[in-house]
């Protein structure tokens, strides 16, 4: 971008188990409510409070929404499928590239 900006912290000294379901809950909250094509870092600018209300959110659960977040990236995760896998894989797929 034309405005760099180095990492905020969102937590530090957290427990193995919970650095991917923190980071899970971001990356849903950052998709639903940040506007198309908005960077990360514009995105943390314009949320009233910032990095504390992101905090509050996604580690402390004050909207009572980590439980669906973690269910949509539930389903991103068991619904993904690579393109160009199944492309490659299937005789049909294939032969629109040949």
């Amino acid at each position: 971008g034309t405005r760099p900006r180095h990492a905020t912290l969102l937590q530090s000294d957290v427990p193995e188990d919970l650095v991917v379901k923190y980071l899970d809950r971001f990356i849903i909250f950052y998709c639903e409510t940040a506007d198309r094509l908005q960077r990360t870092a514009r995105w943390l600018e314009s949320l009233e409070g910032g990095i504390e209300y992101l905090r509050n959110v996604i580690i402390d659960d004050k909207l009572g929404i980590c439980a669906d977040l973690e269910k949509q990236m539930d389903f991103l995760v068991s619904t993904y499928q690579c393109e160009w896998k199944t492309a490659i894989e299937s005789p049909e797929l294939l032969k629109h590239f040949r």
